[in-house]
């Protein structure tokens, strides 16, 4: 894939989602540094040691907890959040579900590489070489990691930047799938729908007519690419026609989830109603590149060189009609360009990008 091309990933439906709180920030450089999540949840149990892909017996660890707890004063609700924890921790965490911990001014993304296993040794870091000053995080109960993205709290989409903050040590984030995968990636699909993001940078206020200006030339974008896919090229000489009709027979389907704040985030679904989901989506990505990123964009299968001349001499049109190019200037309309290699797959290349 080179720089240009906007890659369209398939979300597995299985994937789960989880966050991994570092002790409030404490542990954030020892988790990605080890390549490791952990709790400590069952460190006063003092359990030796065990491999990865041990096998845990859930009653027996359960009734050494309630025992091992009735001296302390410890609350029952304290008690059941520790233990539905460590249940998920070790039974509901699945090798290739995505986490996510958070530091004080970051969060990082992650891959699941592994079984649970427990591990006393601490893990160590330096953080000043002359004095020796270091840390040792000292969770016992452990899975391992595979790093992805490190991105800025504050380039997170605001609902999933407010899910984050909630206290629990672990928690599922499957709610917020599709807000990670916006964050993360410029297209995606799952099911029969494919999503589109964009991220507004501007710091101004937004205006009204900017607002309907893109929303207006997001449903041309899905006229074009559904038409393109099925073959009729007429809608490069007629387009006004087609997309009337679209209008006439209510078939668009493009629903979006806006926060127009500054910076904000534009959040589009189109679902397939007929043909090859992925035919289409790469026509209406390329499309969509187009607008929004360059006219260089990969898929050069896709279209023939004359054809993508004429389309992007239509997609010129389409943008003066809707007076869009210059709303998408002020608004300062990006598409995430975020390296998530890591996070598909145990073959991929190492990544250490950060949003900025």
């Amino acid at each position: 894939m080179n720089d240009s091309e906007i890659k369209i990933y398939n979300v597995p439906e299985s994937r789960r989602y989880w966050v991994v709180r570092a002790e409030s920030g404490t542990f954030f450089d020892h988790f990605n540094k080890s390549g490791l999540i952990a709790l400590g949840h069952l460190n006063f149990l003092e359990l030796s040691d065990q491999p990865e892909g041990s096998l845990f017996d859930w009653g027996t660890l359960q009734g050494n907890y309630e025992r091992h707890t009735k001296a302390f004063e410890i609350k029952k609700g304290t008690k059941t959040a520790h233990l539905g924890q460590v249940k998920s921790f070790l039974f509901d965490m699945k090798p290739d579900d995505w986490v996510i911990t958070v530091g004080n001014a970051a969060v990082r993304f992650g891959r699941i590489a592994g079984a649970p296993f427990v591990d006393r040794k601490p893990f160590s870091i330096i953080h000043d070489l002359e004095s020796g000053r270091s840390t040792e995080m000292d969770l016992h109960l452990r899975r391992r990691v595979v790093w992805g993205p490190l991105i800025s709290r504050k380039n997170l989409p605001f609902g999933l930047l407010i899910s984050l903050k909630a206290n629990q040590t672990l928690f599922s984030l499957d709610s917020k799938w599709e807000a990670i995968y916006h964050t993360l990636y410029a297209a995606f699909t799952r099911g029969n729908r494919l999503y589109l993001s964009l991220k507004i940078r501007t710091q101004a206020r937004i205006k009204n007519h900017e607002v309907s200006s893109i929303f207006h030339l997001l449903d041309e974008v899905e006229v074009l690419g559904k038409e393109l896919a099925h073959g009729n090229h007429a809608i490069l000489y007629d387009f006004d026609r087609v997309f009337d009709s679209y209008i006439e027979y209510n078939e668009l389907t493009l629903t979006t989830k806006a926060q127009f704040h500054s910076p904000g985030e534009i959040w589009n679904a189109i679902t397939a109603t007929v043909g090859n989901l992925d035919h289409w989506a790469s026509y209406t990505v390329l499309i969509y590149s187009m607008i929004f990123g360059n006219k260089t964009t990969g898929f050069d299968g896709i279209v023939d060189l004359q054809t993508r001349q004429k389309l992007w001499d239509l997609v010129i049109d389409r943008i003066r009609k809707n007076r869009a190019s210059q709303v998408v200037d002020s608004l300062q309309i990006e598409l995430p360009r975020i390296d998530t290699s890591r996070l598909e797959g145990p073959d991929a290349a190492p990544s250490n990008s950060q949003d900025n």
